[in-house]
């Protein structure tokens, strides 16, 4: 669900509402930005000593599978927008099965970076290249998602404007007939 689709984002976010709402995705997508390079530098360094067929089809499977099942549907179809969601409309909660679901994803890629950490060249690296394309795929979905939220953002503000503007300005009367 996206902010715009939200029944409590439908109104107009005050400026410091937009730039608590901003400040916060920015900081997701910064941390998005951080392990998407360390990782993207990490594989290179990896993948640089030589790679057999095994191992290119094992890179070529691995970012496809991370691409789809870790960039988009888990980043593109539901971290990105209940993200921006939560991010326009502060007041909205994360379930508690939400969060405890959150949570328990927090201890599993805990998890398994310690088992990926301990894998060989040029496997690790593999797996660091398809964790690295599936973050660059969810910096993207966020970047466009937050594009559409600021702009309808600023699509509501202009139209209370003028709303507001409307009803400032006196009506002339219209002659009777």
């Amino acid at each position: 669900m996206t902010a715009e689709q939200h029944p409590k984002t439908r109104r107009a976010l005050s400026r410091a509402e937009l730039g608590r709402a901003l400040w916060a995705v920015m900081g997701v997508g910064l941390t998005l930005l951080e392990g998407a390079v360390r990782l993207t530098l990490r594989a290179g360094q990896g993948l640089r000593g030589g790679m057999g067929l095994e191992h290119l089809l094992a890179l070529g499977v691995g970012i496809g599978c991370f691409c789809y099942f870790e960039g988009y549907c888990a980043l593109q179809t539901r971290f990105v927008p209940a993200l921006i969601t939560r991010a326009f409309a502060p007041k909205v909660g994360a379930p508690r099965r939400d969060a405890l679901r959150a949570w328990s994803s927090v201890l599993l890629i805990a998890l398994a970076i310690a088992v990926v950490r301990r894998l060989p060249d040029p496997w690790r690296a593999i797996v660091d290249a398809s964790v690295a394309a599936a973050l660059w795929l969810g910096l993207l979905a966020l970047l466009w998602q937050l594009k559409i939220a600021v702009a309808e953002q600023l699509r509501r503000t202009r139209a209370n404007q003028a709303a507001q503007q409307l009803r400032l300005t006196p009506h002339p009367q219209l002659p009777e007939n």
